[in-house]
């Protein structure tokens, strides 16, 4: 990946904090001269060392998943351990009526949020909102001077395997 001119890699679900190897796999990502970021449910971030994953990870997202309080232990943690952070928050209609509370968390917690367009599954139409809906949201946190990132349906473009990829 290194060689053909990827420079981020991320790790996410399954739940890579589960893996034994997790952090012999990172070493061998950093040794490539990439960067290395991953996407967690939180929920056991605090049984890993803490030096470790500073050391290896740019920055851990923890995925919203409507649970605020594994959110929020999992933000503190990595704030506690000064480990750059975010909040992977995907926008639909479902989750939509959260957004006070994750701005709230990320906001506390210095934590970027990572908008995402929710990618229907099973015909889901109905709960996705469009990407340049979600992108105007974004954009109206990023005017309350909170850190804001958005997927690529956002803007209507993949980056997908031309500057990163997923794992």
């Amino acid at each position: 990946l290194a060689k053909a001119g990827i420079f981020q890699v991320s790790f996410g679900g399954g739940e890579p904090t589960l893996r034994k190897d997790l952090f012999k796999l990172a070493k061998y990502v950093k040794d490539s001269g990439m960067n290395l970021a991953m996407t967690t449910n939180g929920t056991k971030l605090h049984k890993l060392n803490p030096k470790l994953l500073k050391k290896y990870f740019k920055q851990i997202n923890v995925s919203w998943h409507q649970n605020p309080e594994v959110v929020e232990s999992a933000l503190s943690f990595l704030s506690k351990h000064n480990i750059p952070r975010g909040i992977n928050y995907c926008f639909s209609r479902p989750m939509a009526k959260d957004n006070a509370i994750v701005k709230r968390l990320a906001n506390t917690y210095k934590s970027e949020i990572l908008y995402l367009v929710y990618k229907p599954v099973i015909k889901d139409m109905k709960n996705q909102i469009p990407g340049p809906d979600v992108y105007k949201i974004a954009k109206e946190a990023a005017n309350e001077d909170l850190k804001i990132a958005v997927d690529g349906p956002c803007i209507n473009k993949c980056m997908a395997l031309s500057k990163f990829v997923d794992v």
